[in-house]
């Protein structure tokens, strides 16, 4: 008897050790999908943080202004006030304050560079020009997902060609990082090419075979001391138990007789 509750103890505490096991993987599983969730949100403010960075006039601008392509950029307020604080002939005079442009050419230069640095510190909302900063937010996720669409397709072609190189691979070979599902993906590819010199179904399906016939022989014991228990329960209770027992066992005996084959 004592050989069944240590039996059933070590059960107990195997699937014990597998529920925390269990409980441990979903744990990592939350930690990951945590982890993939604030670095998506740094890579989003990364991104906003890219669009807001103070912009210069370029040749590129000055060809599209002759060519009267150019659009206003989101600090396209700073832009005009260091072209009237720098340009005598600028268009944007008249956006330096009276008072400043009576004082001279100092104060002029500390009104404007004091001007800038307000406005790239947040001081200056109403002066931002939102819709150039929702254009450029849209302009750089549009040039993510083609860059994404880029490095698939490379990969796709990659695989295909047998060339044996993994996502990461591609990847660094293209100036991308890998996302997570990536990396997932080569992981799992990496145990795939590990198994297929393994028989890993044999191994488990052996494993699973002899823990079914030692848990087979525990229960055909453990139905013997059941048979055993009810007979000594029977024996040694009173005639009214071994009366009702007789009476619900006597209906299925009688159907097993009268189907029987006489012996001959």
């Amino acid at each position: 008897m004592q050989h069944y509750e240590n039996a059933d103890v070590i059960a107990f505490e195997k699937w014990e050790k597998q529920q925390e096991e269990r409980d441990r993987l979903a744990e990592q599983a939350s930690l990951r999908a945590q982890a993939a969730a604030e670095q998506r949100a740094r890579e989003f403010r990364s991104l906003i943080e890219s669009v807001l960075q103070p912009t210069q006039v370029t040749d590129l601008d000055m060809a599209r202004t002759r060519l009267g392509t150019y659009t206003d950029q989101w600090d396209e307020y700073v832009r005009r006030i260091r072209s009237a604080a720098t340009d005598a002939n600028s268009a944007w005079k008249d956006l330096i304050p009276v008072d400043v442009m009576a004082r001279g050419a100092d104060a002029v230069r500390v009104w404007a560079a004091e001007t800038e640095e307000a406005f790239y510190v947040g001081q200056m909302p109403e002066m931002v020009n939102w819709d150039a900063v929702m254009a450029n937010i849209e302009k750089q996720v549009r040039y993510q997902a083609g860059r994404e669409a880029l490095v698939n397709e490379a990969i796709r072609r990659a695989q295909a060609a047998g060339l044996g190189a993994n996502v990461g691979q591609i990847r660094e070979a293209l100036g991308v990082g890998q996302t997570y599902t990536e990396i997932g993906q080569d992981v799992a590819a990496g145990m795939q090419t590990g198994m297929s010199g393994v028989n890993i179904a044999a191994q488990v399906t052996t494993s699973f075979e002899a823990d079914l016939k030692k848990q087979q022989e525990r229960y055909v014991t453990q139905g013997q001391l059941m048979v055993s228990w009810l007979a000594t329960g029977v024996k040694d209770g009173t005639p009214a138990l071994a009366s009702d027992l007789a009476l619900a066992l006597f209906p299925a005996l009688q159907r097993l007789f009268a189907n029987a084959s006489p012996r001959l």
